[in-house]
C-alpha cells in the first residue's frame, strides 16, 4: 500500500438533525433517526460486525442483525464503513480473559482482550468478509453493493475499547489486514480510529502507526468535539 490518505471523522452524537457532515454519519440501526440519510457513507457504530454478535458459540453464526444492516444500506444506497471487533464472550473465557466494560453495554461483549486464539478469530473474520465481498461465493443471499471498506477496531489507545496491549493491537491489526486483502482484492482498509490527538493517543500512535503503516490505505483520526 503505497499512499496513505487522511479522512476526518467528524462524531456528532447529541441528535441526527445536526449530522450534515459530508463524510456521512454514525448510524444505530435500532433508532430510526440514526440510521443515516440516503446516498451517504454510514459507519454503524459499534455496529453488527461484533465477533461476539454473529459467532454466539464456536461454529453458529448468526448472521441476521449484521445482514439487516447491509440490506438497509443497499436499500438507500449508502456505503458502509465496517467496524470489525475481534472480541467474542465464549472465545475469552476459554483461556480465562479478565472481563472489562465497553460502553456499549450488554449488547456488545464482556471482554475486549486479544483473543486467546488468533486462528479463531481468522476464522471468522474470513467468514465475515467472505459474506459481504460480492465475489459471488458464499455471499449474504440479495446482496448487491458488497462492504469494501472495513475498519479494524476503533480508538485501540483507550481501554473502554481494548484492554490490551499496544503490540497486542499491532499484532491483531496486521493479521486481520492481511488476511482481508488475500480474500477480497479491492477492499479498502482503515486504520482504527485515533481519538484525536490527545496525549494519550498521541503517544500510542506516535509508536503504534510506524508499525502498521504498510497495512491499512486511510488513516482515520477522529475529529470529537464537546
Amino acid at each position: 500500500m503505497k499512499k496513505i490518505l487522511l479522512t476526518i471523522i467528524i462524531s456528532i452524537l447529541i441528535t441526527p438533525l445536526y449530522a450534515e457532515s459530508r463524510f456521512g454519519d454514525l448510524t444505530e440501526m435500532r433508532d430510526e433517526r440514526m440510521r443515516g440519510k440516503d446516498g451517504q457513507w454510514v459507519r454503524p457504530h459499534p455496529g453488527p460486525f461484533v465477533w461476539n454478535k454473529i459467532e454466539r458459540k464456536q461454529g453458529s453464526y448468526s448472521w441476521d442483525k449484521a445482514d439487516e444492516q447491509v440490506i438497509y444500506a443497499q436499500e438507500h444506497n449508502q456505503t458502509i464503513i465496517a467496524t470489525i471487533w475481534p472480541y467474542s464472550n465464549w472465545e475469552q473465557k476459554s483461556c480465562k480473559r479478565k472481563k472489562a466494560r465497553s460502553p456499549f453495554g450488554k449488547r456488545f461483549t464482556k471482554y475486549l482482550s486479544k483473543p486467546c486464539s488468533m486462528e479463531d478469530y481468522k476464522t471468522f473474520l474470513l467468514k465475515l468478509v467472505d459474506r459481504y465481498d460480492g465475489d459471488g461465493n458464499n455471499d449474504m443471499p440479495g446482496l448487491t453493493k458488497p462492504i469494501k471498506h472495513w475498519d479494524i477496531m476503533n480508538e485501540p489507545e483507550f481501554k473502554m475499547f481494548f484492554s490490551g496491549k499496544e503490540d497486542e493491537f499491532v499484532e491483531i491489526f496486521i493479521e486481520s489486514s492481511k488476511l482481508i486483502k488475500a480474500k477480497q482484492k479491492d477492499a479498502v482498509i482503515i486504520m482504527a480510529g485515533a481519538a484525536g490527538m490527545h496525549p494519550d493517543s498521541k503517544r500510542f500512535w506516535s509508536s503504534a502507526l510506524p508499525k502498521i503503516e504498510n497495512y491499512f490505505d486511510i488513516a482515520n483520526i477522529h475529529h470529537i468535539t464537546g
